[in-house]
């Protein structure tokens, strides 16, 4: 969810994301496939450090992912 929350606001690639989550950046981009693998989102090229942003599909739905986030609190 933080990976998305963040990207939403602005497009990054994984290495600005594990140091904007504090996160270390395996774990990133075993996140980020995932949610690539799932179509959730994007990336823009095929560079090292192409950045990723949500999908097309997610923005368009994103009131799920909100409901889905209400419903963990």
């Amino acid at each position: 969810m933080k990976i998305l929350l963040s990207l939403r606001r602005i497009p990054m690639n994984a290495n600005q994301l594990a140091r904007e989550l504090n996160l270390n950046y395996r774990t990133v981009m075993h996140h980020i496939k995932v949610l690539e693998r799932h179509g959730l989102v994007s990336r823009l090229g095929d560079d090292y450090g192409a950045p990723y942003f949500i999908s097309e599909v997610l923005e368009k739905n994103w009131h799920l992912v909100e409901e889905i986030s209400r419903r963990g609190d």
